[in-house]
């Protein structure tokens, strides 16, 4: 691990720690730890090179810090943090400019143009393709009920995942073809689960 994502591991963990509140069930530091690892697992399948690599983890270490002050526009007070971290450490300006743009691809609506974005878009979300997606999404329904007094039925909350997982499929090739087919599997997990739920066989 190079020094510079050594730092930024040292500053995010403590940092998270000190400001984020206890209410962010689902974007907690366990969800930073989990998509730096997912970042780091989708750079080395899609072959980076070290510089490459550097950014793109410091872009999945920066890119909730922003969640410390609140769920709205996260994106921009995590790009902020993040910038003030890297220029303090002498990070080339060129560089903190691709970090930002790759914490600014999480945005949901966001589409990522560079491969370093779409890394960072897809880690974000790849619990999507994993088998522990429905208790992933609990988390996050809870998160909502604290945060943004949402209150999601059972059977809403399952629509909103369908069409989530319907709607946002993975950029890069090796996510559309590790995470890919659990994702598929997902979605019929959910749609099983809302026909039981009507009472459809």
């Amino acid at each position: 691990m190079s020094n510079i994502i050594e730092k930024a591991k040292e500053y995010v963990t403590e940092y998270l720690t000190n400001n984020l509140s206890t209410d962010y069930n689902y974007h907690c530091i366990n969800h930073t730890f989990e998509v730096v690892k997912n970042t780091e697992e989708l750079g080395r399948g899609s072959f980076l090179s070290e510089k490459e690599f550097d950014i793109v983890v410091l872009a999945a270490w920066f890119h909730d810090v922003g969640y410390s002050k609140g769920g709205n526009e996260h994106e921009k007070i995590s790009i902020d943090i993040a910038e003030k971290f890297l220029i303090a450490n002498n990070f080339l300006i060129e560089d903190i400019e691709q970090v930002k743009k790759c914490i600014d691809a999480t945005e949901l609506s966001s589409i990522p143009n560079s491969l370093l974005e779409k890394i960072l878009s897809d880690s974000d979300i790849l619990h999507i393709g994993k088998k522990d997606y429905l208790e992933k999404s609990e988390l996050l329904r809870q998160e909502f009920k604290k945060n943004q007094n949402k209150n999601y039925s059972d059977d809403e909350w399952i629509k909103e995942n369908i069409k989530f997982l319907t709607e946002h499929n993975f950029y890069t090739k090796y996510a559309k073809n590790n995470y890919g087919p659990q994702r598929m599997k997902n979605i019929e997990k959910l749609k099983n689960q809302l026909n039981k739920l009507i009472g459809k066989d």
